[in-house]
């Protein structure tokens, strides 16, 4: 009976002294490893310095398989990683299983070369998934090198201002196997996504009988569909089908090249007071914005959202500057600040702030806020056209 007591004891403080052993060496480890919200801090000061300077840095993203808890190998990987970098790096956790590698002023070719000697010196193949981005995706100014050029050239279309590795390469092409994540997309909060289903189910409802009404008065003055459809760039740039009230002639996209002297606005987008493309029908749903009244649909299936930046055609987000694609990183919606307070402002660059402004400021308050200012700034009607 003494003996099983001992053993059982003996067991006991093993496991003991294990766990505490680990937890000693868990603390030690995590000391030069930035924690989650001090890495994306880090990210998100980097990406505005990089905008301001036309630098540009390149983001490693390591994903464990299969971790050990009781080795604690993805913390010793980490540790491992910071050995490696130059001092300027940095390492830090995107989350609980993936680890971060900040790579300054770095191309695509470096962040090869980086991992290419990890492979050799720090784990098995088989042990981690990783995948490479560079950021920003326009062209260097001209001081930087050809070889510099051609690795800022193309980008991921579902990331914009990224460019990421998903093509094999020879001697580092076995775990490519993963597209890295949006870090600076906005983390929609559940209370907006619940917001938008019950507010739009409630307008799609209340305004039904306002919908058939419409919808036969296009019909019966104007050829062509009731619905104008019409490729936007939703969360991250990717294309969705945007729906409006049709309030032009049929041909209007193709008399847009020649209408374009005659934009009314600054920057990558048109907008003309009496443009003719519009039918007399369409002056008078614009006037009143009765026009994006089945956007509601497009909240409801996700597209969109009752709060956030109008969305951009793709043509328009082609011609964006690096910056401009802050405000591709929400999803679109129907409303947001500029709508209501500088409707009538022709810059672009002060509509990209106003987005911006909004994604850094918002929550549940400012959403209800906005969604009861954007009724009495419709009916002013300013801006409208």
């Amino acid at each position: 009976m003494g003996k099983k007591i001992n053993i059982n004891f003996n067991i006991k403080k093993k496991l003991s002294d294990r766990f505490i052993l680990a937890k000693k060496r868990r603390r030690s480890v995590n000391k030069n490893i930035k924690t989650s919200p001090a890495f994306h801090a880090i990210l998100m000061k980097e990406r505005a310095r990089v905008d301001r300077n036309y630098h540009f840095f390149s983001l490693i993203s390591f994903e464990a398989v299969a971790p050990d808890p009781e080795k604690d190998s993805i913390r010793y990987f980490a540790q491992r990683l910071k050995n490696n970098v130059r001092i300027t790096d940095e390492v830090g956790w995107l989350d609980n299983n993936s680890i971060g590698v900040l790579l300054f002023n770095s191309v695509k070719t470096e962040a090869k070369q980086f991992i290419e000697r990890i492979q050799s010196d720090c784990f098995p193949s088989s042990d981690y998934k990783y995948s490479i981005s560079t950021y920003p995706k326009d062209k260097v100014k001209n001081s930087c090198s050809n070889e510099v050029l051609k690795e800022r050239n193309a980008y991921l279309h579902a990331m914009p201002g990224f460019t990421s590795l998903n093509s094999h390469h020879s001697g580092i092409d076995k775990k490519i196997v993963k597209e890295l994540y949006p870090f600076f997309f906005d983390k929609r909060p559940f209370w907006k996504r619940l917001v938008d289903i019950i507010l739009s189910i409630v307008a799609l409802i209340a305004l039904s009988p306002l919908f058939l009404v419409i919808g036969l008065a296009v019909k019966l003055t104007s050829r062509g569909p009731v619905l104008f459809k019409q490729q936007r760039a939703g969360l991250g740039g990717v294309p969705f089908t945007f729906l409006k009230f049709r309030t032009m002639k049929i041909d209007a996209e193709g008399l847009k090249s020649r209408l374009l002297r005659f934009n009314e606005r600054t920057g990558p987008v048109f907008k003309m007071k009496n443009d003719p493309r519009v039918t007399w029908l369409g002056k008078f749903l614009r006037k009143w914005s009765l026009d994006e009244l089945p956007q509601f649909i497009n909240v409801l299936k996700g597209d969109m959202s009752l709060v956030g930046p109008r969305p951009p055609t793709m043509d328009e987000v082609g011609k964006y500057s690096t910056w401009h694609n802050y405000r591709l990183e929400m999803k679109p919606g129907i409303t947001c600040i500029w709508q209501i307070y500088a409707r009538q402002d022709k810059s672009f660059e002060n509509w990209v702030r106003l987005d911006i402004k909004y994604q850094k400021e918002q929550s549940f308050l400012l959403d209800m806020k906005l969604l009861f200012m954007t009724i009495p700034a419709v009916l002013s009607r300013k801006g409208a056209c």
